[in-house]
């Protein structure tokens, strides 16, 4: 499980005086007073109230991000934390399933914001659902194919080979 240091996470931004280091927002609030996003990008907040929901069956959570609360909230906050979570590109990934919660509160509120809202409201009034976690090895990500590679018969490991087919 992760340590309860991990909770702070923080983003390089770059400012006029150079490169510096500030913790990643963590409520509204926290958006609000961070100089993580220039005004513009706050305002900008403000329009997922507003915006449309999509058509589509899934899109990018690039799209998905912009489309809601612009574009730069999803390059400065959005793609540093999932690109650390997912270690993916926010373009090709799918936001239906890497954030079901976000397309949920679009399908059934039309707003994040106001979504969010609702949920913390109703959240009082119901038993509270346990929330997913993160989990990771001891020692690293790493350790698990250390540990296959470890337990494989010699020779039965062939590196930069191409594979054909997998044989159970």
């Amino acid at each position: 499980y992760p340590q309860p240091g991990a909770k702070r996470r923080y983003l390089a931004v770059e400012q006029t005086d150079g490169l510096k280091l500030i913790q990643m927002p963590r409520s509204l609030r926290g958006v609000i007073t961070s100089p993580v996003l220039s005004a513009g990008g706050k305002l900008r907040l403000l329009r997922d109230t507003f915006a449309s929901r999509t058509r589509a069956d899934d899109e990018s959570v690039q799209e998905f991000m912009t489309r809601r609360v612009g574009p730069e909230f999803t390059r400065r906050i959005i793609a540093p934390l999932l690109g650390g979570i997912w270690a993916a590109d926010i373009s090709k990934l799918s936001c239906r399933s890497a954030l079901p919660f976000a397309w949920n509160l679009e399908e059934s509120h039309r707003s994040l914001a106001w979504g969010i809202l609702r949920e913390r409201v109703f959240r009082s009034y119901r038993p509270r659902e346990p929330r997913p976690t993160l989990l990771s090895f001891r020692e690293g990500m790493e350790s698990f194919p250390l540990q296959l590679a470890r337990r494989l018969k010699a020779g039965t490991l062939f590196l930069n080979s191409a594979v054909t087919a997998i044989d159970l």
